[in-house]
């Protein structure tokens, strides 16, 4: 059992607990939810009011909060909704202020969420569901758990399973409710987008190498670059666009692979000499690169590779092969290059290449593209691979085009009558980059299909019986605007 008799110590101990990276991924998760230009704190999550002895996430003073609170004799923790006071809040009541959360918490988006979680032991403290249908001001609703303290002690397990519920069920909850909650404040932030965007960060911390793999159209390439920028960025929020479209510049390096492109364009090669006659060791794309992530060490180095399935990887790679493994990064992974003998006196990689420690490789590609056979195991083994869907970027993608909604259950319907065709998948979705296009045809939707998807979706099917009849089910699931649902393919 621990005891709980001061309140301040107890909650630096529940931050503890939570771990730095949860409440990191918090903070950020928060941040890009409310469009802020900073994490309100990235070391802990809940602040502490020892004298009232209740706490709430830090910055959750002007939004749904998270809570945990010692009330006679018990812990109560959960999703808070406050109506008591509300600072910052615009001239807006605090009823006006809180009412788009309490409107997302009680929506059909959410209604099976919250049942699961009233059979896991959620309930509604010190006001009642239909209090939330009607909120008054001076009031604090909140969805959670109790736990009863005996003579000031709380139960281990109870205490393990509060911290479980912070970290899993209940951040869900929060995210999902801050999420649903700018459809009534006229922000639109796509929840999908954003947990995929720190699903990216995570695998890419992790493992260093990473492809972002997926249906064509889906922005990978874009995605990979803004992810870049992002990290690049990190969290000051008063960089100006100049200064860090420099650094971008600097730490970020790009290469298209195509089938004639090899090992001397991208580790080095023998060149011609530009001033004189002969020849002389050059050093490709990527061996430059390194060489400025090295100069560079208090910096993280992105390299991307678009399209990175349309190279032979094991002409390009070479010897390099070895060290692009993540267990070794750093010198510790040091190759000799087939040039070794004629590096220059003085040069970093003069006895022997290495990709340093903090350089890391984004590639992209489509798993449908013919050429991803050159791709062997030992290859893939070396990369992490995150999928990019269709439904993932559709609304970033088509952000500024009319009709976003119509458009984007156009798409849905027409992928999910793709999935339904024997031996086609997710990754022969069509993407939303397609549908950009609507906008130079003034949105005929019939100039689109024939221009561009028809063609395409022939190219799917070739081979296949009854292709015509194939065809006119994809031109009807196309031509359905209407919102999808789970059972209409």
């Amino acid at each position: 059992n621990m005891e709980v008799t001061n309140f301040k110590n107890f909650i630096e101990k529940v931050n503890n607990d939570l771990g730095q990276d949860f409440c990191k991924d918090f903070a950020y998760k928060r941040k890009n939810l409310k469009k802020a230009k900073r994490c309100s704190s990235k070391d802990k999550l809940f602040i502490c009011n020892n004298e009232k002895q209740w706490s709430i996430n830090s910055g959750g003073g002007v939004e749904v909060q998270y809570h945990i609170g010692l009330d006679s004799n018990r812990i109560v923790y959960g999703i808070g909704f406050n109506t008591q006071y509300v600072p910052f809040c615009n001239n807006k009541s605090t009823i006006d202020y809180m009412k788009p959360y309490t409107q997302a918490f009680l929506s059909d988006e959410l209604k099976s969420l919250v049942t699961e979680m009233e059979k896991k032991g959620f309930e509604y403290i010190y006001q009642t569901k239909e209090d939330m249908y009607d909120i008054k001001d001076d009031e604090y609703y909140l969805f959670g758990k109790k736990i009863n303290l005996e003579n000031n002690n709380i139960n281990d397990n109870e205490y393990n399973n509060m911290i479980t519920d912070l970290k899993i069920d209940l951040f869900n909850l929060y995210l999902k409710v801050f999420a649903i909650s700018n459809k009534f404040t006229n922000i639109e932030i796509n929840i999908l987008e954003l947990e995929l965007e720190l699903v990216i960060r995570d695998l890419l911390k992790n493992n260093y190498n990473l492809v972002l793999t997926g249906a064509p159209g889906t922005g990978k390439t874009y995605l990979a670059k803004e992810i870049v920028k992002s990290l690049i960025k990190g969290d000051r929020k008063d960089i100006k666009d100049e200064q860090l479209n420099e650094e971008v510049k600097k730490q970020m390096g790009f290469v298209q692979f195509h089938p004639s492109y090899d090992y001397t364009d991208f580790v080095e090669g023998i060149r011609p000499k530009k001033d004189s006659n002969g020849f002389e060791r050059v050093d490709g794309i990527f061996k430059e690169f390194c060489k400025k992530a090295i100069e560079d060490k208090t910096n993280k180095y992105y390299f991307i590779i678009d399209e990175i399935n349309r190279g032979d990887l094991n002409k390009i790679l070479g010897e390099l092969f070895y060290s692009l493994d993540m267990g070794y990064r750093g010198e510790k992974g040091k190759v000799k290059t087939q040039y070794q003998n004629m590096i220059e006196d003085g040069d970093v990689f003069q006895e022997g290449f290495y990709i340093p420690e903090n350089v890391y490789i984004i590639g992209t590609m489509n798993d449908i593209d013919r050429s991803v056979d050159s791709m062997d195991f030992a290859i893939r083994r070396r990369f992490a691979w995150k999928e990019i869907t269709a439904e993932d970027t559709a609304g970033s993608i088509l952000e500024n085009l009319e009709n976003k909604d119509e458009i984007i259950n156009r798409m849905i319907n027409l992928n999910k009558a793709i999935s339904n065709i024997a031996g086609l998948n997710s990754m022969y979705h069509i993407g939303a980059s397609y549908f950009l296009k609507l906008e130079k045809y003034n949105y005929d939707y019939e100039k689109l299909w024939d221009n561009h998807l028809k063609g395409l979706l022939y190219e799917y099917l070739r081979g296949k019986k009854d292709i015509v009849n194939l065809i006119k089910e994809l031109k009807d699931a196309y031509d359905n605007e209407s919102q999808p649902t789970e059972n209409n393919g």
